[in-house]
């Protein structure tokens, strides 16, 4: 008898007909919707490309796009220098990294918004220079 191991047969079952049929009228009710809002007048399409199109918008979404791009190659060389730092032998390297990530990590999002956009309260002006000299101070 050649039994076939439960942990190798591929996990496919039959649709039902139901199944199917909650697709189609799913997707007849968004293209419905779809075909509404694409022809109605009220819309004003016309007015709403004329905005999306401005050069203000379109300035807009450029520095979208590139402090998108900039935050996520920022966000990734941070997190790579963590996780090196935090599998590092070096244990204060190692504690710092543990600390900075739980802090991060256990805190909500929207409090560290709201604790970042403030912190210019605490430090109205921050300049980065060199100790017992002139350079950088503003």
């Amino acid at each position: 008898m050649n039994a076939v191991d439960p942990a190798l047969k591929p996990r496919l079952r039959r649709r039902s007909t139901f199944e199917y049929a909650a697709w189609v009228v799913c997707s007849l009710l968004a293209l419905g919707i779809l075909i509404s809002v694409s022809t109605n007048p009220n819309f004003k399409w016309h007015v709403v490309a004329r905005y999306f199109t401005h050069e203000t918008i379109l300035r807009g979404l450029m520095l979208t796009i590139f402090l998108t791009v900039a935050s996520m190659a920022l966000g990734t060389l941070l997190g790579l220098m963590l996780a090196i730092m935090r599998g590092s032998s070096i244990k204060p390297l190692a504690a710092t990294a543990g600390v900075y990530i739980t802090l991060f990590r256990g805190t909500p999002v929207l409090v560290q918004l709201i604790f970042w956009f403030n912190i210019s309260a605490l430090y109205p002006n921050l300049s980065i220079g060199i100790p017992f000299t002139d350079i950088g101070t503003a």
